[in-house]
């Protein structure tokens, strides 16, 4: 495997001294998780935490996850359906 500038986390690259590549993202196996994801299968984006404060400064935990839509992405021959944030599908339309 070669590395790439995908790997978002350098510990990992640090630890196993291989970045893992695109379409590794692409080809992994997700089956098994219900519902849609909430997190983007391309960069990894996830939910964000914090709290909501009122006008009279009370403060509520909340959470705000990335806009992700299910995409078909073409790779070679091969389609695979993934959950993409808005970000991603933009750049993918770009290229």
């Amino acid at each position: 495997m070669r590395r790439n500038a995908i790997c978002r986390n350098p510990c990992d690259a640090a630890l196993t001294g291989v970045c893992p590549t695109l379409t590794d993202y692409l080809t992994s196996n997700r089956k098994g998780v219900n519902g849609m994801a909430h997190r983007c299968g391309i960069c990894g984006k996830g939910p964000q935490f914090g709290h909501n404060v009122s006008f009279s400064q009370r403060h509520t935990k909340r959470r705000w996850t990335p806009n992700l839509q299910q995409a078909t992405i073409r790779r070679g021959e091969r389609r695979v359906k993934l959950h993409v944030c808005t970000r991603c599908l933009r750049t993918l339309n770009k290229s």
